[in-house]
């Protein structure tokens, strides 16, 4: 179980990663698409179904949103939303996951984040939604939702 909640920690760093590489340049800017919530303010906004277009998992209805990566092998985006938030963002992806036909294995890090991965899924497709609380002293939680090829 230790090795399963270290590679889930492995692919959102990774992911975070490649987040956080696409989000500035070297002026400070960033081109990174905000989908939700203004003009990269913090304010809560409505990341919902509907502003992740035809990404085939939904926003949790809270927060900002920053498409990381679009290419054929991997879409993936960030959701920065109010830490007060993380319990119903949590809660949200358990009933989502529940609710769908293709098998999701949720894992709780000791850490306090929870991971749903796709696990009944063809061959080669690969899905994680991964949402971590707000570290000690933040104000903002979020999650990672990924979706992607490697065949």
């Amino acid at each position: 179980m230790k090795m399963i909640n270290r590679t889930v920690h492995s692919i959102c760093v990774v992911v975070l990663a490649a987040a956080l590489g696409a989000c500035g340049s070297s002026d400070g800017s960033s081109d990174a698409a905000e989908l939700a919530g203004g003009s990269g303010d913090q304010q809560a906004g409505s990341v919902t179904a509907e502003s992740l277009g035809d990404f085939p998992v939904p926003g949790p209805g809270v927060g900002n949103a920053a498409l990381t990566s679009d290419s054929d092998e991997l879409r993936a985006y960030i959701i920065t939303f109010p830490a007060a938030d993380y319990a119903g963002v949590v809660a949200f992806y358990d009933d989502w996951t529940a609710t769908q036909t293709d098998d999701y294995q949720r894992i709780e890090a000791e850490s306090g984040g929870v991971s749903w991965t796709l696990v009944s899924g063809e061959a080669g497709h690969h899905r994680i939604i991964a949402a971590s609380p707000a570290l000690p002293g933040e104000d903002l939680a979020f999650v990672t939702l990924a979706d992607g090829r490697t065949d």
